[in-house]
């Protein structure tokens, strides 16, 4: 990125429509200065009563671009972010997959995407660490998440919870 350049970037859109759905309410503000950009602000209200809103830098290291950054997302409606996004949740019991809320650090460089400092609530989990995700031919994956509980019977259907309970008992 040029460091002899100024330039500002502020984008406001009413309505995209994506997927057959509104997102609503977008807006982005960036910075180019001193051969780095600064995402003061990328938001947008998205179906599923939910948001996105990511901050952040993009600047070069060892001349290739690297993002630091924050992100985050909250949902009321999880279930109906999902079916947008075309993530099928119909066999999840209706009691599931209601709320969600996610804070986390966020490094994309080329090849790799790291998520640090991961605060997510799902219902009423909630999980806490960081994913590094490799870009390659055959995706590579570090996962490090702890839970404050972690209830697998209560999203799998009905019958298959019961299936599921064939090892005696504890």
């Amino acid at each position: 990125l040029p460091r002899d350049l100024r330039a500002e970037l502020n984008v406001n859109v009413g309505a995209i429509l994506y997927r057959d759905r509104v997102i609503r309410q977008g807006r982005a503000n960036a910075v180019l200065a001193d051969g780095t950009v600064t995402l003061n602000q990328a938001m947008a209200l998205l179906p599923g009563s939910s948001d996105l809103a990511l901050f952040g830098t993009l600047a070069a290291q060892d001349g290739k671009p690297v993002f630091d950054g924050r992100l985050e997302s909250a949902s009321d409606n999880l279930r109906g972010m999902l079916a947008w996004l075309g993530v099928p949740a119909d066999r999840v019991p209706e009691d599931r997959l209601r709320r969600m809320e996610l804070l986390a650090g966020l490094q994309a460089r080329p090849g790799q995407v790291t998520l640090t400092n991961i605060d997510l609530d799902v219902d009423t989990m909630q999980l806490k660490g960081g994913v590094a995700i490799a870009l390659r031919q055959r995706p590579g994956f570090g996962i490090g998440l702890t839970a404050d509980k972690l209830n697998l019977d209560a999203y799998l259907p009905a019958g298959d919870a019961a299936a599921a309970d064939v090892g005696g008992p504890d």
